[in-house]
């Protein structure tokens, strides 16, 4: 009978259990082992919304019904800009502007995957407009097998409904110490530089930034909310200095990559942690920090 069992386990299966299992139990015992830092509750007292900003990267217009079904938990004064490539037809740009009437819709080149225009867009605007920023795209990863589940995963933790929608925003817009808040299966190290460190510190030079952190923590995948302050370094970024084009977009070494831990690695110069949406969503405290 238990070998029954075990065969009508598929590997996928079996993988599956094991990655809840693993990210179960660091919850439960890291903040023991390593003493890190925790965080209660943020207050979401503030007697107004916060003033958001969505960045939206789509190159996948089939992905955009998933998408959207999240989206609509934002609030309905939320400032959405949704960057596409030629790939995204004039249908799908119909029906997003008939669900999100507000909502604008710019082209870009199918450079720096959803970095590139994240960037353009960082640049365009006045960040102090704003309390919140999300950062989210119609993701495939061809290159992981479980791209699709990983992709359900993030946009399930950083928009998991009206009231957490909210309860994220507010903490990300109120709490001192927070650059990012991601979902907890995101979180990654500075043991996941791969072959990314060089020309992250390349970038982070041309933004006057001599150095970055021997520890820190990113949002792998490159979705987050982020208070605009942790944003602030791209703006000063010239941006025809950085090869978006060159190297395959899907492997290390990419420019794309390279933000992808600049992002949470510039602002905890300042002292600003990558915290787990799951601060919010549960009743346990979430881990701040840079020991993951």
């Amino acid at each position: 009978m238990i070998r029954r069992l075990f065969i009508s386990v598929t590997t996928a299966q079996f993988r599956e259990l094991l990655h809840k299992g693993i990210f179960a139990l660091r919850r439960r015992i890291w903040p023991s082992i390593y003493g890190l830092p925790q965080v209660s509750r943020a207050s979401t007292s503030l007697g107004h919304s916060s003033r958001i900003l969505v960045h939206l990267h789509l190159h996948y217009p089939e992905l955009w019904t998933e998408v959207s079904t999240h989206l609509s938990f934002l609030p309905k004064t939320s400032r959405i800009e949704i960057s596409v490539t030629d790939n995204v037809g004039h249908s799908t740009r119909n029906q997003i502007q008939k669900e999100f009437p507000s909502a604008h819709i710019f082209e870009v080149p199918n450079v720096g995957r959803d970095v590139f225009p994240f960037l353009k867009l960082l640049q365009s605007i006045t960040l102090s407009h704003f309390d919140a920023i999300l950062k989210i795209h119609a993701k495939k990863s061809p290159q992981l097998s479980y791209g699709s589940r990983w992709r359900r995963q993030l946009l399930q933790g950083l928009l998991p409904s009206v009231d957490g929608v909210e309860l994220l925003s507010m903490a990300v817009a109120t709490a001192r110490n927070i650059s990012l808040a991601v979902p907890y299966s995101s979180v990654r190290s500075e043991q996941w530089w791969g072959a990314n460190k060089s020309q992250a510190l390349d970038i982070a030079a041309l933004a006057g930034i001599p150095t970055l952190p021997k520890k820190f923590a990113f949002a792998g995948g490159s979705m987050f909310w982020a208070h605009p302050s942790a944003l602030k370094w791209c703006q000063s970024l010239d941006l025809s200095l950085i090869d978006f084009a060159s190297s395959s977009e899907h492997r290390d070494g990419s420019a794309a990559h390279a933000f992808e831990r600049l992002f949470g690695a510039v602002p905890q110069l300042a002292g600003l942690h990558v915290i787990s949406t799951q601060v919010l969503q549960d009743s346990r405290n979430a881990i701040i920090g840079h020991n993951f």
